[in-house]
């Protein structure tokens, strides 16, 4: 079995079906390399995507530095859907 670096990054999930996604929740988020890279492409891929809501975990909300810098990355990501809004929690 291939490791989740490698899936990512040859993108072999189902474009077609997450062409119609229209919101997302991810819950214990902790802005690891490899949540973010199911965030950007989520973001690349998701035409339809009105809205993601993250909700970060416990030391995460503790670490307003922490959460700075993630916040950051996740804007910077690019989006296929114009309307595609990031709400953190």
């Amino acid at each position: 079995m291939e490791n989740m670096e490698e899936h990512w990054q040859a993108k072999e999930l189902f474009p077609d079906d997450l062409k119609h996604i229209r919101a997302v929740d991810i819950d214990d988020f902790r802005g690891s390399e490899s949540e973010l890279d199911i965030l950007r492409y989520l973001l690349e891929t998701a035409s339809a995507l009105e809205k993601i809501n993250i909700q970060y975990c416990n030391r995460i909300k503790r670490d307003k530095d922490t959460q700075i810098r993630i916040t950051e990355k996740l804007l910077s990501l690019t989006r296929i859907s114009p309307r595609a809004a990031i709400a953190l929690i």
